[in-house]
């Protein structure tokens, strides 16, 4: 295996380990061929385990008996035979999409935004988002931004020091730098 010529190696920063993979052949080798081994991520122990989030369908470990039934729930809704009845819906929304975009194209930002969030919206919920001050589509948006801000690498104390989680001394900061 090239893994054995040092396209492979570790960092290690304080109790994180970090594995550099250097070449293709080391990435197909240890993510594709030994996947059920190394295919996890880190922990993120703010966003994770001090919020709560362990449990959502793309943070789970494959290891976990709840993994397996998200993914049969995915593939009921997301195989090509399925998607096949969201094409009204995609096309109406591209259209709607190219409009705003002709119609006011500086705000092209907000525009995919707001298309992004009318499909998930109503492929998940039913929900049909009708004007670009839609309230759903800006509670995803929050959502994503303190999302964002919570799993930013190296933004708590927590992530690089777990014991942190068991301090309650109210006069040590230790959430954030």
């Amino acid at each position: 295996s090239k893994c054995a010529t040092g396209t492979v190696f570790m960092l290690r920063i304080f109790n994180q380990k970090i594995i550099v993979l250097n070449s293709h052949a080391a990435v197909m080798d240890l993510l594709e061929a030994r996947s059920s081994i190394y295919s996890d991520r880190p922990i993120v122990w703010m966003y994770k385990v001090l919020v709560g989030r362990q449990w959502a369908v793309f943070n789970i470990s494959d290891h976990h008996p709840r993994f397996r039934v998200y993914r049969k729930l995915l593939q009921s809704a997301l195989n090509p035979k399925a998607i096949q009845d969201y094409r009204s819906l995609q096309t109406r929304e591209a259209n709607v999409l190219l409009r705003l975009l002709y119609e006011r194209p500086a705000e092209y930002v907000s525009h995919l935004r707001r298309n992004a969030g009318a499909v998930i919206l109503e492929m998940s919920y039913g929900w049909t988002v009708t004007g670009a001050d839609d309230k759903f589509v800006k509670l995803i948006e929050d959502g994503f931004k303190v999302q964002a801000e919570i799993a930013r690498p190296g933004r708590y104390y927590v992530d690089i020091f777990p014991w942190c989680m068991f301090l309650q001394v109210s006069w040590i900061k230790c959430s954030t730098y």
